[in-house]
């Protein structure tokens, strides 16, 4: 089988999208059974000129293979990206392919409800077109599918290999709280750095790790009016190497979001055994249940947020048994191998 597999430049660009591509690219079982042609459109920090000559080259590769593959599976977010995405679904469709659009947007639903009327019904069209879309969670298979009845909806949520591990955290030893994903207001960055300086009074040895990209000047900024810039370090992104030596001895992930899909960053960081404090958005409280492997907040609930990390930070107990079930929680639900198999069976029945 052969399998048109268009996405961001999985070399150039970071996040979750190109995690997900990369891991179905490199995955032993799928290589014996997919022929893939990677197309890759852009790449993070591309500029206009960048990104009409990524697009370009794309669209030429994409024109010389799209007549001899079986499957065209394009990984799309939202807005412009979305639309240039249909545009080949379009394409693919004149040569009777069968397409799978691969949804990452965690943004798409108000992107969706901030256009007009008639916008949005150009919107829905390409999921009308598909033969299938894949979402990340129960609750945006939902809302797809209210949006859309007559579209074929797939819940596939994101996996991760397993292949690591450590014992549960010891949270009165090192006392870290990791910050993975873009550092922007969506991922509620600042709600954390708002209140980590309540935090660093009543634990002063306390240390914030922030492992990414985004808005890095004003990050600094803040840190540097802060009280307690010294617990606080800025690691930037992270290779794979670097990120598994990090969550090797962090204690706490706290992701804070405004909306999410499914977050990679937040199954990666539980697979270590770290205590997910995270907001009830999107995927997230289909991953995380509160009191039972993590703890989960409403997003923007700064005080909720404090709560919660002073909590983990003081029993000791509790840290060690939501660690515990956090790991098996992604052992169980969440890996790869199961993931790629249905990957497969869903491309066979296309």
């Amino acid at each position: 089988m052969k399998v048109l597999f268009v996405g961001e430049n999985i070399y150039k660009s970071k996040g979750g999208i190109v995690t997900v591509m990369d891991q179905i690219l490199s995955d032993t079982y799928l290589q014996n059974n997919v022929t893939y042609i990677p197309i890759f459109t852009s790449g993070d920090g591309f500029n206009f000129f960048q990104k009409v000559f990524g697009w370009a080259k794309a669209i030429i590769k994409f024109a010389f293979n799209i007549s001899s593959v079986d499957v065209v599976h394009i990984h799309h977010a939202a807005n412009f990206n979305f639309y240039l995405n249909s545009f080949l679904l379009n394409w693919a469709k004149l040569f009777n392919k069968k397409v799978l659009l691969h949804n990452h947007a965690a943004d798409f639903k108000e992107c969706y409800l901030n256009e007009t009327q008639q916008q949005q019904l150009k919107i829905k069209k390409p999921f009308l077109k598909a033969d299938a879309s894949i979402v990340l969670s129960n609750s945006w298979l939902k809302w797809y599918s209210n949006l859309e009845p007559n579209a074929n909806w797939i819940y596939l949520a994101n996996a991760i290999r397993i292949d690591i591990k450590r014992s549960s955290c010891d949270i009165n030893h090192s006392k870290i709280i990791l910050f993975l994903g873009r550092l922007e207001q969506r991922k509620g960055i600042y709600d954390l750095l708002s209140i980590f300086p309540e935090i660093t009074t009543q634990f002063p040895n306390i240390k914030l790790l922030l492992a990414g990209n985004g808005d890095l000047k004003e990050i600094k900024k803040i840190i540097r009016n802060s009280n307690c810039e010294k617990n606080i370090e800025m690691l930037g992104y992270l290779n794979n190497e670097e990120k598994s030596a990090i969550l090797s001895y962090s204690d706490i992930f706290v992701l804070p979001s405004y909306n999410e899909g499914l977050p990679m960053a937040l199954l990666e960081c539980m697979s270590y055994g770290l205590v997910p404090i995270a907001s009830n958005v999107g995927g997230i409280p289909e991953v995380v249940r509160n009191g039972e492997n993590g703890l989960l907040i409403e997003a923007g609930d700064i005080v909720a947020l404090k709560e919660s990390i002073i909590k983990i930070l003081n029993d000791s107990s509790l840290s060690t048994l939501l660690s515990n079930n956090a790991k098996e929680t992604i052992h169980s639900n969440f890996n790869l191998d199961n993931y790629v198999r249905d990957l497969l069976k869903l491309y066979m029945r296309l």
